[in-house]
């Protein structure tokens, strides 16, 4: 803050005694003081707060570094599971391989009836929820037949 000018101006025209000046002056030192004082103390506020979220980031950072080294010390035993599992897949897949390859051997064809089909479908082909297996050796006998019939409607003369 400065002094104020037309206080200035009348101690110069001899509007003001010298005294009141010097306390106008005073009176504006104090002021500044009290300003400097002011803006010390919300400046070491300021620095007080920033230490203590200075202290919190650390204490979090220091917490997430312990979480990851604790997330890598796992990772590493979760891809040792993920080796056994994979192996466990493996004989699984080799097993039910030998199990069924004899048992579909057999099969010759599946088929359902339109009635027992979900209300939806995937790219519009039905979803069975029952069917029926065809031996082999009678999906033969009801291919040929079906294909001499195809054949017969064919050739047919009406």
């Amino acid at each position: 803050m400065r002094p104020d000018p037309t206080k200035k101006s009348a101690l110069e025209w001899g509007d003001m005694e010298e005294e009141e000046w010097e306390n106008h002056l005073e009176w504006v030192e104090a002021k500044n003081q009290g300003s400097i004082r002011k803006w010390e103390e919300d400046s070491m506020e300021w620095h007080r707060l920033l230490d203590g979220h200075t202290q919190i980031r650390r204490g979090i950072d220091t917490e997430h570094e312990r979480l990851i080294a604790a997330w890598g010390a796992e990772l590493a035993l979760h891809q040792e599971r993920a080796a056994e599992r994979e192996a466990a897949y493996q004989e699984w897949v080799e097993r039910q391989g030998r199990i069924f390859s004899r048992w579909g051997a057999d099969v010759g064809i599946l088929y359902g009836e339109m009635k027992n089909t979900f209300s939806r479908s995937i790219n519009g082909q039905p979803i069975f929820h029952t069917f029926s297996i065809l031996h082999l050796e009678d999906w033969e006998r009801v291919d040929a037949a079906c294909r001499r019939e195809s054949e017969r409607m064919r050739d047919i003369e009406v």
